[in-house]
């Protein structure tokens, strides 16, 4: 008898610790998708200092 994947991590995992886990991904996940775009959207423009 095969068990389902979510049977198997039941056994071994906590639902609350799972569901903790997963949250946590998605917050990761989230803000790294948020940081790149707010870092990549305006161009980092250098000038010299002292250009006439």
């Amino acid at each position: 008898m095969t068990s389902s994947p979510i049977d198997r991590i039941t056994d071994i995992i906590d639902p609350g610790d799972a569901l903790g886990e997963v949250l946590f991904g998605l917050i990761m996940a989230l803000t790294l998708t948020v940081g790149s775009r707010l870092v990549l959207r305006s161009p980092l423009v250098v000038e010299a200092p002292f250009a006439d």
